[in-house]
């Protein structure tokens, strides 16, 4: 199975950006930093707040560093949102990221961060539409 990460929808949880330039607000939740496109009004996008995105371009390729470009598509309530435990999910491997598949469609998934971070991964994604492999 051939999967790309452009194009992929993930959730993330973006947080107030405290270094002084363009990008106001970002996410850690896909290990490698993520930024929302700079053509896209962000408006909307509060501190701490879930949001579904769509990853657009992935800056420094194949390396640890670099960021993700996304576009917001939805604002998610923490209360729809269900943290996937082993045995939810399938794992894929290519290009030292980790493609989290769960198993079960149509819902807002997470992996724990306790999860993620036993990855040596240069990212990973839990990724809801699978379908586009």
């Amino acid at each position: 199975m051939n999967f790309d990460i452009i194009g992929s929808i993930v959730i993330v949880k973006f947080f107030n950006n405290v270094l002084e330039n363009y990008n106001s607000l970002l996410t850690r939740t896909l290990k490698k930093v993520g930024v929302i496109d700079r053509n896209i009004r962000n408006n909307d996008i509060k501190d701490g707040q879930f949001w579904k995105v769509k990853i657009l371009k992935e800056i420094c390729e194949n390396q640890i560093k670099g960021c993700f470009i996304l576009q917001p598509l939805e604002y998610i309530d923490t209360a729809t949102i269900i943290k996937l435990v082993p045995g939810m999910y399938e794992e894929l491997e290519e290009d030292n990221i980790l493609f989290v598949l769960p198993k079960l469609l149509g819902y807002n998934y997470i992996l724990p961060l306790n999860l993620k971070r036993l990855s040596n991964h240069r990212a990973v994604l839990c990724v809801l539409n699978n379908a586009h492999a």
